[in-house]
């Protein structure tokens, strides 16, 4: 890559990553019940407490780590069990798995209540505190949270990130590829799909364009595919007409960016218009509310198959919340998926930790965490963790480019699932 295209890269790259905030919170979970659904697929899941091994409690002084989330805010149903599942990660992980370094984990929450304020008060509490690190699974004022604590020179360690000051600011690190890794993802795979023009529907709002041009516009390039965003405007009842225009202007797939309602939308439009193109769609689209409204338009979307649990994982869940959790807490992950989204959060940063016996100063864990590798992220199909800044070279800060994406039935169930490295997809083509 020249340096020249490099520079104009990052500076693209840089534009978008501003804008992840607002398309993270929308692009999460919003059901406000504890068994939402991302898989449809109906089953049992066996619960056995033999899944936890055997107990090794952590002992001594407690690792205090700051969490904040957007409870009290409009994501308080979805946020309240995410909250629950991280709840029960740490009973978990203290009870069976000695904790961090043989310490027990304390979480600091912090409701924000997704107003800036709040996430900046939250912040400078856990600051004066003299928390170790700050985690999360996803936060709309992640650029405040991060840049606060980054500011304190207080580690950042965040299950995915939304924000320029997480994905390459200082003091932090993002254990998977979040959005970014998406779009490479979803670049990758249309390509091998052999669409040559793919449209994608975004909530219009500048944050949400915004990040689908930047960085869609990179990996589409990249890989060869034509690549055009099209807004649609907040609260549009139907997307039939703003459809038919992007399909005569020459698109042979489409992709759809929004909340629930959104994916809803855009599957009831590609349907009245009796469309046969392929469909990318984000995780939130194969959630309970939209298989119910428009499941057979779902089917055959290519989606990303964030919840691909082990057998081993998928019990470990099962069990850990048929012992710490809430009796109307689906033992499946994928029907409680922001209950999961919680857990999986507390176990990516046990792996990260496991078997460290250093200091929880903020020298001693990022000179740890600058040297993990390899490290399993859990209910990824495999994923791990490498953050030595050359996943997606990009963004330095994230640790994972890799992601599954598969094919959805009209029931959210997944087939012909494929990994793909995120990271080709933002790799310029030589010449």
């Amino acid at each position: 890559m020249s340096k020249l295209k490099a520079a104009r890269t990052r500076r693209l790259m840089v534009a978008g990553l501003a804008a992840f905030a607002l398309v993270a919170a929308s692009c999460s979970d919003d059901d406000g019940g504890s068994s939402d659904t991302t898989a449809g697929e109906e089953t049992t899941t066996s619960v056995s407490e033999d899944a936890l091994g055997e107990p090794n409690p952590a002992s001594g002084d407690p690792v205090v780590v700051s969490l904040i989330n957007e409870e009290g805010g409009d994501s308080n149903a979805q946020s309240l069990n995410t909250h629950a599942g991280i709840d029960i990660a740490v009973a978990y992980v203290n009870e069976y798995l000695g904790g961090l370094g043989g310490r027990p984990i304390e979480i600091l929450h912090c409701a924000g209540k997704g107003t800036p304020a709040d996430n900046q008060a939250c912040a400078t509490e856990a600051v004066q505190a003299g928390v170790a690190f700050y985690t999360q699974p996803y936060q709309a004022q992640e650029e405040i949270v991060v840049n606060t604590f980054a500011e304190a020179g207080i580690p950042s360690i965040l299950n995915s990130s939304s924000s320029g000051p997480g994905m390459t600011g200082p003091h932090a690190y993002a254990l998977t590829g979040g959005y970014p890794g998406t779009l490479g993802l979803f670049a990758l795979a249309a390509k091998e799909a052999g669409v040559t023009k793919l449209a994608h529907m975004v909530t219009d709002v500048p944050a949400a364009t915004g990040a689908a041009k930047a960085l869609g516009g990179i990996t589409f390039g990249n890989v060869g595919v034509g690549y055009e965003v099209v807004a649609v405007p907040l609260g549009t009842p139907d997307f039939s007409a703003t459809m038919q225009t992007a399909v005569a202007g020459g698109a042979d797939a489409l992709m759809a960016t929004g909340d629930a309602s959104f994916c809803s939308s855009f599957l009831k439009a590609y349907k009245a218009l009796g469309l046969d193109l392929k469909k990318f769609v984000i995780s939130v689209c194969v959630t309970d509310s939209v298989i119910q409204e428009a499941g057979d338009v779902l089917a055959g979307s290519y989606s990303q198959a964030a919840k691909n649990p082990s057998a081993e994982e998928a019990a470990i869940y099962a069990a850990a919340v048929a012992k710490y959790g809430a009796d109307d807490i689906d033992p499946d992950p994928a029907k409680s998926s922001s209950v999961s989204d919680g857990f999986s959060v507390i176990m990516n940063v046990w792996a990260a930790f496991q078997g460290y016996t250093g200091a929880f100063d903020p020298t001693s864990i990022e000179a740890h965490l600058a040297g993990i590798k390899d490290v399993p992220l859990y209910f990824s199909g495999g994923g791990t963790a490498t953050c030595d800044g050359k996943a997606i070279p990009i963004v330095k800060n994230v640790c994972s480019g890799s992601g599954l994406v598969g094919i959805v039935d009209a029931s959210g169930v997944f087939s012909d699932v494929k990994e793909y490295n995120a990271a080709e997809a933002y790799a310029t083509p030589a010449g």
